[in-house]
């Protein structure tokens, strides 16, 4: 993440949001051939930015939000083409793989691939990898996490169910019970740690092509982690548990857009007197990480920099929850202290106040503005009241496409939606490239459309619903999809609205 200009850089610019496991491909791996092609289209097409969610392991219910490590990469990302290319895997079969278009199912995905990583790890370790200069110079940069979460990879397949159930001089870190853990999983210790100096390295050559193409990423920072994480179990003090380390208050959002009942997200809440004791150092560290593959970074959730939503824990939802100031301004000034400028665009959605808005102001950062809430009543995101420093979207990866709210939406929202785009009652349809257009005629300095949005997709296109556990994140583009005629069009588009760069 570069530490130079923000991400608003005074010319108009646009992008295209692609979750990582959204790209094609019959054995995933968006780090490879299969990512550089959307690289290709993304450039071929005039666009500046492709903004991808979370590149973390991914957690319950296959989110990107919910991963067990705040700086370990998702070996799903992994591509199997580009070990083969250095000579630890013969070149994939791809008849004995799950296809690549329609919904993602993960499992069969992880089972088709675990083999294949394991053999290439053999391979590796064979060729003497353990011992290279680059994976111990690896070992070394990235010592205050990397050590703990091939820890907690073992310690988790091996104990099943959270950390607090494990034994307790493990759950405890006590220094001989870890000592032990290192001598007896020292072969799956070193796998893991292979998984992700192979994913390090792949991430920041995807970031250098993307570069070469003249394109940034954009990534995402998840406010929160979850309790089953490294994290958690490696740096307790920095969160607020009780003395068995459970959680004493969960988080969440109070009822809103999405939901009557509030979310209930149950992340535990921080312990900000520690990360004040230690300047925030978790803090920069995991900003640092982010810089192997995204150059800005989507802070979501920027309502908490300012206050929290606390639930107690054991509650049935969000509702009985209560707001607690956080020390955001303390933590942005300490993180743009060590960084410079923060290039950030901040998630302010939701149950905003005027200081949330100040914040962001004071340092800086664009927001966002969902042209979908604007035809809902909401001035904040409507049209006409789109201002430069911002990035507008038709929906995000939260909404439901264009075209699956338009279809479900009261019948007022939809009228004004299709009036103020120029279509006629008969034209739902082609509302999806309309909003698109008009998010790209606007005077935002950004301007970012989700792929299925692009594609004019209903409701299977849809990649998100809060509040939900099940049947997200496992829309998946079909090469087919990333066609010639598209990227024209997008180019065409990009160009009359002066975003090309």
């Amino acid at each position: 993440m570069s530490s130079g200009p923000g991400i608003l850089t005074g010319r108009r610019r646009a992008g295209v949001l692609l979750p990582l496991a959204s790209v094609p491909g019959r054995l995933a791996g968006a780090f490879g051939p299969e990512g550089r092609r959307i690289l290709d289209w993304l450039q071929a097409a005039g666009m500046s930015w492709w903004q991808i969610l979370p590149p973390t392991p991914l957690g319950a219910g296959d989110s990107p939000y919910g991963g067990a490590s705040a700086f370990a990469l998702e070996p799903l990302h992994l591509s199997l083409e580009d070990l083969a290319a250095e000579g630890l895997l013969p070149r994939p079969r791809p008849h004995h793989a799950p296809p690549a278009g329609g919904p993602l199912d993960y499992p069969a995905l992880r089972h088709a691939r675990e083999p294949l990583l394991r053999r290439a790890f053999q391979e590796w370790q064979a060729a003497g990898g353990g011992r290279s200069s680059a994976f111990r110079r690896f070992q070394q940069e990235e010592h205050s996490w990397l050590r703990d979460w091939c820890r907690f990879r073992v310690l988790d397949r091996r104990h099943r169910g959270p950390w607090t159930t494990w034994p307790a001089p493990l759950r405890r870190r006590e220094p001989r019970a870890l000592a032990a853990l290192d001598r007896e999983f020292g072969a799956e210790l070193e796998y893991e740690a292979f998984l992700q100096f192979q994913l390090h390295r792949q991430g920041r050559r995807m970031s250098r092509e993307a570069h070469r193409r003249g394109l940034r990423i954009l990534g995402d920072l998840p406010l929160f982690v979850v309790h089953h994480s490294a994290d958690v179990w490696a740096r307790p003090e920095l969160f607020q548990l009780d003395r068995e380390g459970r959680p004493r208050f969960l988080t969440g959002v109070p009822p809103d857009y999405f939901s009557s009942r509030g979310q209930l997200w149950g992340h535990p809440h921080y312990a900000w007197a520690a990360h004040r004791r230690e300047g925030f150092a978790w803090w920069k560290e995991r900003f640092r990480r982010s810089r192997v593959l995204a150059d800005a970074m989507r802070l979501d959730h920027f309502i908490g920099f300012h206050r929290v939503w606390k639930v107690p824990a054991g509650a049935a939802d969000a509702r009985r929850g209560r707001w607690s100031r956080s020390p955001g301004r303390e933590l942005l000034e300490a993180l743009r202290a060590d960084l410079g400028r923060l290039p950030c665009l901040a998630e302010d959605l939701g149950a905003v106040v005027p200081a949330v808005h100040r914040l962001r102001e004071h340092f800086g950062l664009p927001g966002m503005r969902v042209l979908q809430f604007g035809f809902g009543g909401d001035e904040h995101h409507a049209l006409h009241r789109i201002p430069e420093d911002a990035a507008v979207y038709p929906g995000t990866h939260d909404n439901d496409t264009v075209l699956g709210w338009a279809r479900s939406a009261p019948a007022a929202e939809r009228r004004r939606a299709l009036a103020a785009t120029g279509l006629g009652r008969g034209e739902l349809e082609r509302l999806p490239w309309a909003l698109v257009a008009a998010a790209w005629a606007s005077p935002a300095a950004l301007a970012l459309a989700s792929f299925p949005d692009l594609l004019g997709l209903g409701r299977e296109g849809r990649i998100n619903r809060p509040g939900t556990a099940r049947g997200n994140w496992r829309w998946r583009l079909a090469r087919r999809q990333l066609s010639g005629t598209l990227c024209r069009r997008l180019r065409d588009l990009t160009e009359a609205t002066r975003r090309v760069p």
